[in-house]
């Protein structure tokens, strides 16, 4: 029995190992304070992208006895290119305005969000909130490492940290990231790792704003070799509705978020994307917003107009460009 118990131990010394450098190294910097990692410019600390939900809501804990933000942005990452420079010229807030999003948002995502600050009693005097159909269709918390949100939003902390765990056991992530962080060295094989060496996402700090660096540069060096692309595909020439897809849990939702709104008086603005596909949200799920939020507070870009047809408003087809959501202000405020 002795012997078997000596060669079980033997046999597990690797995986205690593996496990042990989780809690030492902690990979994706969720375990313990690393303000000073988190909060750099590229978002990358040991070769990969932090989850930017999980970064954003550190950021925004770390920051507001200093900064008393009141004025909030919510969406996926398509809302990163509402420039809180020029959202701010358009609302009234002595403070610096803050991007609550978080890449793959969901409905369920935003809903946590504006339920934690109004528990954490922070004032939202002004919010914009930037949604779509595919937005609107996800009703749970994700289930990846860049697409979770901070348990301090969901008070999910268990299903959080061991989606974590299991991802850097489980997979060959502990093999990728022992490596680069021992050799420093950025290898071919290394697809778990959410690399942002290149700057193509460059982070502010205060405000949370996100820059599309990358694609910027690449644009300017050659627009015409970039626009070739096949993400670039050819669309529909007639207009294409979505299905509805606001049904009784939306419905829930969304009515929680107007009750806190409306308990905070807050100066709102819900804006539908206007997305690469083409796609208008269904009729049936505009109106549904309007009678939930307010007719005048419901702007509507989705589907084929001036914004949408000219693929160079688009870094790609997912995300539209910051002077297409700064001509989007001009008009929801003007």
């Amino acid at each position: 029995m002795k012997d078997f118990l000596v060669k079980v131990f033997l046999f597990l010394i690797p995986f205690i190992i593996v496990l042990i450098s989780y809690f030492v190294f902690d990979p994706f910097k969720v375990l313990y304070n690393h303000s000073d990692i988190l909060f750099q410019e590229d978002g990358t600390p040991d070769g990969f992208t932090l989850n930017r939900d999980y970064v954003g809501t550190e950021l925004l804990l770390h920051n507001y006895s200093n900064f008393k933000y009141d004025s909030f942005i919510f969406g996926s990452s398509r809302a990163s290119v509402f420039r809180s420079f020029d959202w701010e010229q358009h609302i009234e807030t002595d403070a610096p305005s803050f991007h609550f999003i978080g890449s793959g948002e969901s409905l369920y995502g935003i809903w946590k969000k504006v339920k934690f600050l109004d528990d954490e009693k922070i004032d939202i005097k002004n919010a914009l909130l930037c949604i779509d159909h595919n937005l609107l269709g996800r009703l749970r918390n994700g289930d990846g490492l860049i697409s979770v949100r901070h348990p301090k939003v969901t008070g999910n902390k268990i299903g959080f940290h061991f989606l974590h765990l299991t991802e850097y056991l489980s997979t060959d992530f502990f093999i990728q990231y022992l490596d680069f962080k021992i050799f420093k060295k950025k290898k071919s094989y290394m697809t778990k790792l959410f690399d942002n060496s290149d700057g193509d996402l460059r982070f502010e700090t205060v405000s949370n704003d996100w820059y599309h660096q990358g694609k910027e540069n690449r644009i300017r060096k050659d627009s015409i070799a970039y626009y070739k692309h096949p993400i670039f595909y050819e669309r529909s020439t007639s207009e294409v509705t979505g299905e509805i897809v606001i049904r009784q849990e939306q419905l829930s939702m969304l009515k929680e978020i107007a009750a806190i709104l409306e308990k905070n008086n807050t100066n709102l603005k819900i804006l539908i994307n206007p997305l690469y596909d083409q796609v208008r949200l269904n009729s049936e799920d505009e109106r549904t917003l309007q009678q939930i939020f307010g007719a005048s507070n419901v702007w509507n870009f989705s589907g084929k107009n001036d914004l949408t047809n000219y693929k160079g408003n688009f870094y790609e087809n997912s995300h539209f460009k910051p002077y297409v959501a700064k001509k989007m202000l001009a008009s929801i405020y003007n």
